[in-house]
């Protein structure tokens, strides 16, 4: 909920016909929100698994939305090559392998695991996405992503590293890290070299 809150907030000032990806989608919820209250932009999902995009379809189809379309795939694969987006979000696995272990039954017994676990303590995905996203962003786009709440410093190191602008962790309303966002400027970009 916090994470569409904030896109909308982001997405105030792109004009109709802008375009929002999510990855790693699951059951559409962030971008079904999103096309939900956003019927002018194009709104775009993705996942790996073909369980989650059949729920994330279903949820589409009830919904009625016609500004809305799903893909299966590892990230940016199944795109459209140049296509730009003013926003990207994503609440990808973040859960190192040796926490996984540690989760309350009443996550684990209800989440496919490879919804939740991801390599290199957790940032594979994050990491991945981070670096590629500036390919796929317009000038001025952002990319938000939730994750873990250790995960901070790590995430705003690696968005800084690739050149993202005004960086920030957004704390969830238990006052935990929850959020990492940054923005793209081309001009910095290209002068960073």
């Amino acid at each position: 909920e916090l994470l569409v809150e904030r896109s909308l907030e982001l997405l105030k000032s792109v004009s109709a016909g802008g375009r929002v990806l999510d990855l790693c989608t699951g059951s559409g919820a962030i971008i079904l929100s999103i096309a939900h209250a956003r019927p002018d932009l194009q709104c775009y999902g993705v996942d790996l698994s073909p369980q989650a995009l059949a729920w994330a379809k279903k949820n589409l189809k009830a919904l009625g939305l016609a500004n809305c379309e799903l893909f299966e795939g590892d990230l940016f694969e199944p795109l459209v090559p140049g296509q730009k987006y003013d926003l990207i979000t994503s609440n990808p696995p973040y859960v190192a392998p040796k926490e996984y272990s540690e989760l309350p039954s009443v996550v684990k017994d209800y989440e496919p695991k490879m919804a939740l676990e991801a390599a290199d303590d957790g940032l594979l995905l994050e990491r991945s996405i981070i670096r590629q996203a500036p390919c796929w962003l317009k000038d001025g786009g952002a990319l938000i992503l939730e994750m873990g709440e250790t995960q901070g410093r790590a995430l705003s190191d690696e968005m800084l590293s690739q050149g993202y602008s005004n960086v920030s962790i957004i704390k969830d309303l238990c006052a935990r890290d929850r959020f990492a966002e940054g923005h793209i400027s081309l001009s910095r970009m290209a002068a960073k070299g």
